[in-house]
């Protein structure tokens, strides 16, 4: 009898340990809210802020558009089927991507001359970045998709930066966002 009340203790005590554990931690705990306003971009365009983004070229293939930020949202010259709030959200996603997303790997040494065993020369969806309205202004910031890697999670991207170049494998859901931008035509 003495055993059975001490192993209901037993649970008692554990169960008090457990809770005053958990209140310990909720008060005592790091902050989510201010875990995710200290977050750090750690994509290819992290050094770019999305909003000062004015103007995109794409080009896939033999079509090419231009996209332009405007007081209303985005609109793409030749127009699009998809207008007003999804193109916007489309475009303001994949660009949060490419600032957010952070690559899997990075290739040195990759000669021009290899790239198109990666889908880069030429690559199969290429964008540019301009911070102002017109596309003849400085591009901040280019990206060319490639295919996917062997396993089917990826797509090796080359990304342009001024002066540096980079060839890199990025997710996939990176270039599926703008294939998403894509279909809006």
């Amino acid at each position: 009898m003495a055993a059975a009340l001490l192993k209901g203790r037993g649970w008692l005590l554990t169960v008090a340990v457990v809770v005053t554990a958990m209140v310990l931690l909720a008060v005592l705990g790091t902050d989510r809210q201010q875990m995710l306003q200290d977050h750090q971009a750690s994509g290819t365009m992290r050094d770019l802020a999305v909003e000062q983004i004015s103007t995109l070229q794409v080009t896939a293939g033999a079509r090419q558009w231009q996209l332009q930020r405007g007081p209303t949202g985005w609109t793409a010259a030749p127009p699009v089927a998809a207008a007003g709030a999804e193109l916007d959200g489309r475009v303001e996603a994949a660009l949060r991507l490419l600032r957010n997303a952070a690559p899997e790997r990075e290739f040195e040494g990759i000669a021009d001359a290899d790239a198109a065993a990666f889908g880069l020369a030429p690559p199969r969806l290429n964008i540019r970045v301009h911070a102002t309205a017109e596309a003849a202004s400085p591009v901040l910031f280019e990206i060319g998709f490639g295919v996917l890697n062997p396993m089917g999670l990826a797509h090796y991207a080359r990304v342009t930066q001024g002066r540096r170049v980079q060839t890199l494998l990025l997710p996939s859901y990176v270039a599926e966002a703008w294939d998403s931008v894509l279909a809006a035509r």
